[in-house]
Formats: C-alpha cells, sequence, structure tokens
C-alpha cells in the first residue's frame, strides 16, 4: 500500500496543474528525438516541447541505463544513493549471509522475472507515486508506492517484454502502452507514469536511427496526441503537466569485449551472469546496458571489504585493461575516499568534501575542463557537461557511495561494449557508458523552463514544485527555473 502522506508534500495553493503525466521513452537518444521533431515528424512532441521552451538536453546518471536510470526520475536521487549501482550488482554483506552464494541478496541482475526484485532493492525513500492521492502505471520497472491494482499492465508486461526482447517485436509493448495511456486518462488519476520501450529495444536490434526506432517514436507521438484529445474533450488539458524523459541515450556498437574472459586471463578467476558458481572465484564482474561494468575483487577480508585503488594499481591492473581496445575509462575509489580515474592518455582525481568538488589530472585531461578547487555540484555540471564523460566528476563519485558498487567501474568507448557472450539476441548499439551518446538524453516539459544545464534527478523536485508538492529535502535532484 502506498505510504501515508506527510503534510509537507500535500500541494500548496498557486499551482495551475492538477495532474502529471509521465512518458518514459526508454533508451530515446538526444540528437534523434531533437532531429525528428525539428523535422515535423512528431507533432505531438513538438506541441508539448514549445509549452517548454523546446527540448532540453539532460545528462542521465552513470550507468546510463534501464533501472538504475529511472531512480532519479521517479525519487531524485542517483542509483549511488540508492544503493542500486547497476543493472547487475554484488552486494558485499548479503553475498556472504545470502544461503546460497548465486542468488539474492548477494547478487542481482535485472532480466527477465528478477527485474521483480527491483523495487525490493530500492531504500524506504517516496517515489512520485508517495506525492499523488491517485496513481497509475503502465509499463514501468520502477513501481516502488503504486498499489497493485493501479498497476495497469502488470499482468501482460511479461508476456509483450518477451516477445519484443526475442522476436524483435517491440511494437506490441509500445501498441499496449499507447492503449493504456488513453484508457488511464479517462480514469482521471493525479499521476500517471507510462513508459515506452520500443525505442531501446529496437535500438539494440540495429541502431538508434533504424526504421523501427522511427517508427516507435511515431507511435509514441501518436499515442501522445490521442491522450490530449481525450484530455480536452474532459476540460482537462491546461491543467495537466507533461513530461517526457529518457532514461539513457544509444550508439551503434561494432565490437564486443568478452570482459569475464579478459579477467579470467589477466590471473582473476571470475563470477559473471550467468556463470555464478564458481567456487575459486577472485573476482566478480557485473555488466550493465553493456556499455559499462563493475569489478569486484576478493580481498583478505573476502568479499566484506572493498579493495582501495592502491592495491588494484599496484598490481597493474588498470594499466592492463586500458592496453585493451575499446575501454575508455577505468576508475576506483582511495582509501581515504577520493576517486581515481584512468584512461591511456591520462589519469585525474576527484575529491568531494563539504559539497564541493576538486579536481586534478597528470597527463591528457580527462575531462578538458582543466584544474580546480572547491566547485559546488552546479559548477561542476556546468563545467563536464559538454565533455567527453559528462559530469563525470559527480557520477563516479556518487556510484561509490553504494555499498553494492564495485571496486573497479569500467566504461567503453563509443563502438564498443563490454559483453560479447550471453547477450542474446546479440546487441548492435549499446548504452551504459559515461559518455555524450549514452549519457545525455532528451527531456521534455510543458512548462517553461530558462534552465540549459541539468541532471535527470532535477526533474524529480522541478515537477513537485511545479505541482505545488514540497519534495523531502535529502535528496540529489535540485529544483529548476
Amino acid at each position: 500500500m502506498r505510504a501515508a502522506e506527510p503534510d509537507s508534500w500535500l500541494t500548496t495553493a498557486g499551482s495551475p496543474y492538477r495532474r502529471l503525466i509521465f512518458i518514459m521513452i526508454d533508451g530515446a537518444a538526444y540528437d534523434v528525438l531533437r532531429e525528428l521533431i525539428a523535422a515535423g515528424d512528431l507533432p505531438a512532441l513538438a506541441s508539448l516541447a514549445e509549452l517548454g521552451g523546446g527540448v532540453k538536453k539532460a545528462v542521465t546518471c552513470f550507468p546510463s541505463t534501464t533501472g538504475p536510470a529511472y531512480i532519479p526520475y521517479f525519487m531524485g536521487l542517483f542509483p549511488g544513493t540508492a544503493n542500486v549501482p547497476g543493472y547487475r550488482w554484488l552486494s558485499r554483506a548479503g553475498y556472504d549471509e545470502a544461503g546460497s552464494k548465486w542468488t539474492r541478496p548477494g547478487l542481482a541482475s535485472y532480466s527477465g522475472r528478477e527485474a521483480l526484485g527491483f523495487d525490493l532493492d530500492l531504500p524506504q525513500r517516496p517515489t512520485w507515486f508517495d506525492y499523488f492521492g491517485s496513481s497509475k502505471n503502465i509499463l514501468n520497472l520502477l513501481t516502488k508506492g503504486c498499489d497493485p491494482e493501479d498497476n495497469l499492465t502488470r499482468r501482460i508486461k511479461p508476456f509483450v517484454y518477451a516477445i519484443g526482447h526475442y522476436l524483435h517485436r517491440w511494437q506490441l509493448a509500445d501498441r499496449v502502452a499507447a492503449g493504456a495511456l488513453v484508457d488511464a486518462v479517462r480514469q482521471g488519476p493525479e499521476l500517471i507514469a507510462c513508459a515506452f520501450n520500443g525505442v531501446d529495444g529496437h535500438s539494440h536490434e540495429r541502431d538508434s536511427r533504424a526504421p523501427k526506432v522511427i517508427e516507435s517514436y511515431r507511435t509514441i507521438d501518436r499515442a501522445i496526441a490521442a491522450a490530449r484529445r481525450e484530455l480536452k474533450s474532459l476540460g482537462r488539458d491546461e491543467e495537466t503537466l507533461w513530461v517526457i524523459g529518457s532514461d539513457h541515450g544509444h550508439s551503434a556498437t561494432h565490437t564486443h569485449i568478452d570482459m569475464a574472459r579478459t579477467l579470467d586471463g589477466l590471473g582473476f578467476p571470475t563470477l559473471y551472469f550467468p556463470r555464478l558458481w564458481r567456487q575459486d572465484a577472485h573476482c566478480a564482474e557485473m555488466v550493465s546496458g553493456n556499455g559499462m561494468t563493475q569489478v569486484y575483487f576478493r580481498n583478505g577480508a573476502g568479499w566484506r571489504e572493498r579493495t582501495p585503488w592502491e592495491e588494484i594499481e599496484a598490481r597493474q591492473t588498470p594499466e592492463a585493461l586500458l592496453s585493451i581496445e575499446g575501454i575508455d575509462l577505468v576508475a576506483g575509489q582511495t582509501a581515504d575516499g577520493r576517486v581515481n580515474l584512468r584512461t591511456k592518455a591520462g589519469s585525474a582525481t576527484i575529491a568531494w568534501r563539504d559539497g564541493l568538488c576538486s579536481y586534478d589530472f597528470e597527463g591528457q585531461d580527462p575531462l578538458s575542463c582543466g584544474r580546480f578547487t572547491g566547485l559546488d555540484a552546479e559548477k561542476v555540471l556546468q563545467m563536464t557537461f559538454e565533455s567527453a564523460r559528462p559530469d563525470a566528476c559527480m557520477q563516479l563519485a556518487q556510484l561509490f557511495r553504494a555499498e553494492r558498487c564495485g571496486d573497479l567501474l569500467i566504461s567503453a568507448r563509443q563502438g564498443y561494449d563490454l559483453r560479447a557472450r550471453w547477450e542474446i539476441p546479440e546487441h548492435h548499439s549499446t548504452h551504459g557508458a559515461i559518455i555524450p551518446a549514452q549519457m545525455h538524453v532528451p527531456v521534455i516539459i510543458s512548462h517553461p523552463l530558462q534552465a540549459d544545464y541539468f541532471r535527470t534527478a532535477d526533474v524529480f523536485p522541478t515537477v513537485l514544485r511545479l505541482l505545488g508538492k514540497q519534495p523531502a529535502t535529502d535528496i540529489d535532484g535540485v529544483a529548476r527555473d
């Protein structure tokens, strides 16, 4: 059942909006959506964008992958803060305590039936569903706070996902979402959260501009147009706030790197999905979106304690990994809590203290922003937003907040991913990495906003403010004007 609503969440006077409709276009690439709207191909989305000042470019979280990247929108938290640091992860505490070492709570993956455990892994913090008196959910992965009877597609979702994934027929999922969206509008809840999965699924099948992907965008546009017609007929259009978001971008993949075999070759017998029963394992490799992976090293404390960067560096593991064509970046946390990142051309150190960030580097600057000291999160975002590794100072650091985060984070170059086996069907387009094509996402809000630089975590408090609701203060997002 939905949590009781504290007085601080109640709607205040003065808001012109009485309801929110949130559309997640899973896998929508910023450049693709912007170009389609500019070409007049998506008139319903164009109309909403015009109300809000255009298609905004936002930076998503790291890893840029489904699941973790839903959390900023629905909770205003980074994945590290929420202790859900990837699509797959290992819990040091849970792994040793689990009755079976290859099942939850020690290890998690959100593929197939295991996605049902996603809500259980989230912290006891409010989601958008908790802030509204009535709500409907359609195909969204994150349903914490939504009563089961309000999750309109909970029974059909496993079937349409299986058909989409294995038969490349994500058109069915899009049609189910489109029909459910209009039905939900007729029921008149205060919140409708609806995910369209065809863009992401068809992008993986080929690339982010494939004909099936473009047709998915058009299906979404027609669904929004139909929903707005229904709202107008009910006299509710002007009092409805629309938010269109994407969890991650996409970039075409030509080469798959088998990270599990690579680690085996470096002398680290490796656990990985689906091989989770290895008794002699000295590390675990947990890939997310295929563009990033986390590596957990067994040490003198078993799996219980994080292996610091100093120890990993002493083994020359970062150098060995960066010598592999297609690996863009490796990062780890030092014993004193700083984040060290390394590329082939240079290395850098990120240090956060009392909400202020300092950044230093040797060799070529990995972020191309120059050294700085004592900048707040807003300045850091502005300086690194358009860098080769967008918002890396924040995004790498936030992930290491998680107990479930790996000891070493690896991000792939564009054109490469980090999973050569067991990805059935084969992926031809990738996300998860901390590179612009995968980190920059489109956001449309049907209310004028001046902000040009923001994180997807900022959408959560911004929307609540526009609806006259006061969000919790202990979140990562910042309300934007």
